[in-house]
């Protein structure tokens, strides 16, 4: 339930926000270049927390949303391009360490 919550929520804003370019109240394209990987940010930690346990989807959405806001902040020089693969051997390698448990039937 609390899941459908948030996704309502983000599309009101969604909505919300393009109403509001389209009126020329804001300008969404300079916001949402900056925002929209704190949802990917959002959802990936509500994963991880949800499972209460190490989930490569849920850090696999942690790790891209700040890989895209630090190039959206243009905190660093680079693209996000350059992040991506060693980010994901890395990932990989976390995943390795962290063995899922088999389920028994019962």
């Amino acid at each position: 339930m609390k899941t459908r919550l948030f996704i309502a929520v983000i599309i009101i804003l969604s909505g919300a926000a393009m109403l509001s370019s389209q009126l020329g109240i804001i300008d969404v394209r300079n916001v949402s270049s900056v925002f929209w990987p704190l949802i990917l940010i959002a959802v990936g930690a509500q994963r991880l927390y949800k499972i209460g346990r190490f989930n490569i989807g849920g850090a696999v959405m942690v790790l891209f949303g700040m890989i895209f806001e630090i190039e959206a902040l243009h905190l660093v020089p680079y693209s996000a391009e350059v992040f991506i693969a060693p980010c994901m051997i890395i990932i990989v390698g976390i995943s390795l360490l962290f063995p899922r448990r088999k389920a028994f039937n019962r």
